[in-house]
């Protein structure tokens, strides 16, 4: 008796998780389809709109095309490279992750001042280019790629470059 009424309040503890996590997907998912009028009213009464957009735009489509480039080289780089301090290094681009953004402000204002680049939008691409993120994620999922595979490709006589690009 005493495991059902525990397990029914773990379920009620659930249920009310759930709820409050699903109110405000609701609330932005009713806001998203609002009538074609307040469409309108955002494009044509507030101009700056599409020059917001266009901003956005032109920060977040170099930014997501640097990191399909260089996270998967970076990622294979960490997984198949045998030297010394590789654990090492990849742990201190980790600890990067988890820095606040305020933490590295004044070095990337340094940088970009020092590069010439402090008042353009690469300013804002290029550190988000080499966000650690995607190459955390990439590198554990290819952790799993059987090594018997490579070796096989080795002997075939496939460069590393082939392997990377075949993987």
């Amino acid at each position: 008796m005493k495991k059902r009424y525990s397990n029914f309040f773990e379920k009620l503890i659930c249920m009310g998780a759930v709820i409050l996590a699903v109110i405000p997907l609701l609330y932005v998912a009713g806001k998203s389809v609002q009538v074609p009028e307040e469409y309108l009213t955002l494009f044509f009464k507030r101009p700056l709109y599409l020059r917001m957009m266009w901003n956005s735009l032109i920060i977040t489509i170099p930014v997501l095309v640097g990191q399909l480039l260089l996270a998967p080289l970076a990622a294979y780089g960490f997984w198949q490279c045998r030297w010394k301090y590789k654990e090492i290094l990849f742990y201190l681009y980790m600890i990067v992750m988890l820095m606040p953004l305020q933490l590295t402000l004044v070095p990337n204002y340094l940088v970009a001042n020092w590069l010439g680049i402090q008042n353009s939008s690469l300013a804002i691409i290029l550190p988000a280019m080499f966000q650690p993120l995607g190459v955390f994620l990439i590198r554990q999922q290819i952790q799993d790629f059987p090594q018997e595979t490579l070796e096989a490709a080795r002997l075939d006589g496939a460069s590393e470059y082939r392997i990377y690009r075949s993987i």
